[in-house]
């Protein structure tokens, strides 16, 4: 059918393949692909808001972090820690010294929330990043009507038509909100809160073996 690809990794042809995801050991295509998009979205802007709402504390932290170690790199050097109360003399010099060891600045328990307040907001932030970029992508893909396998064949199919002087049109484009409405399955004004921002099981537009085009592209180059 139109749209279907056949995966070497699943050794099936998947309806409207999109591509094939290592991280869902899964093909992502015309019965999952907006659970996909939802998954990438949701997660990209659930990172950010972990990143903003606790930038404070990662300030905090990796402060604590930073005077822990400052006081490490003193007392291994043999210098006075500031506010010790030490009666000291530097390692340096061949005399006796009498002096306390301070009880350090942080327990055990608050450096480890330290280290770990850190490492999460570094890592919320990271796939903030990198997860926000690909949900960019299939968002460019999908406001054009495309999927990442037809965005490679069209862009191939362009060049090949340029140089014959003609313009190629994608026969799967219908307009920008159109095809959200056809990707997300919204037939009325509701459905943009019961299928897109609430979880919906509702089937996908379509069987995905046939498309229908539109009429003002019925002469264009299919996929």
């Amino acid at each position: 059918p139109a749209r279907t690809h056949h995966c070497s990794i699943c050794s099936r042809c998947i309806l409207k393949m999109d591509h094939h995801c290592p991280w869902l050991n899964n093909c992502v295509g015309h019965f999952n692909h907006r659970y996909f998009f939802s998954f990438c979205l949701f997660m990209t802007m659930a990172c950010i808001y972990c990143s903003i709402s606790a930038k404070d504390m990662f300030l905090d932290a990796y402060n604590a972090i930073e005077v822990s170690l400052h006081e490490l790199l003193l007392w291994s050097e043999g210098e006075a820690v500031p506010g010790a109360g030490l009666i000291y003399i530097s390692f340096s010099h061949q005399v006796e010294s009498s002096y306390q060891t301070p009880p350090p600045a942080f327990t055990r328990q608050e450096r480890m929330v330290h280290k770990s307040l850190v490492y999460l907001w570094v890592l919320t932030s990271s796939v903030a990043v990198a997860l926000g970029g690909l949900t960019l992508w299939h968002a460019m893909l999908i406001s054009r009507g495309e999927t990442s396998v037809e965005r490679h064949i069209n862009r191939k199919e362009r060049k090949r038509l340029r140089l014959k002087g003609k313009v190629f049109r994608n026969p799967y484009h219908r307009g920008k909100i159109n095809n959200w409405k056809i990707f997300f399955g919204v037939e009325k004004q509701s459905d943009w809160l019961t299928r897109v921002l609430l979880p919906s099981g509702h089937l996908p537009h379509g069987d995905g073996l046939t498309w229908d085009c539109p009429s003002h592209r019925s002469n264009t180059m299919a996929i």
